[in-house]
């Protein structure tokens, strides 16, 4: 609990497992809005495998260019921009084509805190700090699954979304912070 980097990415880590927690029950949503059924709510999970794949090869560029903290930066921003847009076209087709969208920069930010983890914490400390960021980012997922059907209740699908959108941006600009800054000291 004393090492710097856990308090400089505590929010961001707590933050991302809301709006992973959100957009996890986005079947829920899609439910709740009218727009999904269970044949759309079976493709919605096919997408997300064929996301996961399309994602994992194309990551292997990012990885290697070192674009750790942008990367997370510009999926956060995306998501902000694709999770309220779901609901929006009143179309199951839409739905599933911004979920798709979403769910693939999802995992490029999926992809890239690790790495940068794994790049600027010390190594003595890393299987401490791993366990308490993914209990943060688990918790997270908790609360923002908890909040799914209040925020459906009192801000709509599309509210709730927004939520889920503006949950990740904290995240993608702490680690992008994080990243950027490790690099200036292991440059200088």
């Amino acid at each position: 609990f004393r090492y710097k980097p856990f308090y400089q990415l505590l929010i961001p880590n707590f933050m991302r497992g809301i709006s992973n927690g959100i957009l996890s029950l986005v079947p829920v949503i899609g439910y709740y809005c009218g727009i999904l059924d269970k044949s759309s709510t079976a493709v919605l999970a096919t997408l997300a495998q064929i996301a996961t794949l399309i994602n994992c090869q194309t990551y292997v560029y990012i990885a290697s260019k070192k674009l750790n903290g942008i990367t997370a930066l510009v999926s956060s921003v995306i998501m902000l921009i694709a999770m309220p847009l779901m609901p929006l076209g009143n179309s199951a087709t839409w739905f599933l084509i911004i979920y798709f969208i979403a769910f693939f920069f999802n995992i490029y930010i999926s992809n890239a805190v690790p790495v940068i983890i794994a790049e600027n914490i010390d190594y003595n400390c890393l299987g401490q700090y791993t366990a308490w960021r993914m209990a943060l980012f688990t918790g997270g997922t908790s609360i923002g699954g908890v909040l799914v059907p209040i925020l459906l209740d009192s801000i709509g699908g599309v509210g709730t979304l927004l939520v889920g959108g503006l949950a990740m941006i904290p995240c993608g600009l702490g680690y992008y912070l994080f990243d950027k800054q490790n690099k200036k000291k292991q440059g200088s």
